[in-house]
């Protein structure tokens, strides 16, 4: 009985091993430009981004040495009566309406007493005024912004974070984060409500689409699927998590 020799695998033809080399050799200089321009496009808008988050992380250490005055005191015997301690804010500052008080967080620190509705104050804003909790003694006032009781150092700075102090033009240009790619909000401190489970596959969407998607490269494309997620996550959850971030 003959035996017939094994089946022989069709080999690629030199011409078609060619071909394919000068196709890709063909589309690979655009490929390249594609990602530069790219680059270019997306390199000022993070480098925006990453600078001023940079200044804004360093404020809150800057505020402390800026308004040393007004944030600390020297420890004295006793507290006073938080009555007693408004009483003398007003007493130095009687306009506007007492909105909110902040009592001393610690010892050798200020009360706040922040009042609303003070004229020349922005209408979102409050001044705080600043007070002895050992003697009643008025240290100063400050206007202040937000929640974590910005101070005008920090407002400006997280005023050219937010929009570059163009004020609608330039919260368009770059909103810090505070919307996706699809407009939604994201409230700060969304990324604390990002359940584990959720970060393992961002994080491999990142790698993968990084990886064979060329013309994005691993930067763009890890910035598109972080607003994107977070995007999303902010409109599922933020609204019922988070204040308004506006």
């Amino acid at each position: 009985m003959a035996l017939e020799p094994p089946p022989v695998a069709p080999q690629i033809t030199a011409s078609a091993a060619s071909a394919r080399r000068s196709g890709w050799a063909s589309l690979r200089p655009l490929v390249l430009r594609l990602h530069f321009y790219a680059g270019v496009l997306v390199a000022p808008f993070l480098l925006v981004a990453a600078t001023t988050g940079l200044l804004y992380a360093g404020s809150f250490q800057a505020e402390r040495i800026l308004y040393a005055d007004e944030l600390r005191v020297p420890v004295g015997e006793a507290v006073l009566p938080i009555s007693q301690q408004v009483a003398a804010a007003r007493k130095v500052h009687p306009e506007g309406t007492v909105s909110a008080v902040r009592p001393s967080p610690e010892a050798g620190a200020t009360t706040r007493v922040l009042l609303s509705g003070v004229p020349g104050v922005d209408k979102d804003h409050t001044l705080a005024v600043f007070v002895d909790p050992y003697t009643a003694a008025v240290r100063g006032a400050l206007e202040q912004y937000g929640s974590t009781g910005a101070l005008p150092l920090r407002t400006w700075i997280d005023e050219l974070h937010a929009n570059l102090h163009l004020g609608e033009n330039g919260r368009l240009y770059w909103q810090r984060g505070r919307s996706s790619a699809f407009g939604r909000p994201i409230p700060r401190g969304a990324w604390s409500q990002v359940p584990p489970h959720v970060l393992v596959p961002l994080a491999a969407a990142i790698a993968v689409l990084g990886w064979f998607v060329p013309l994005l490269g691993l930067p763009l494309a890890a910035f598109l699927t972080v607003d994107i997620a977070l995007g999303e996550i902010a409109y599922r959850r933020g609204k019922r998590t988070y204040p308004s971030a506006s």
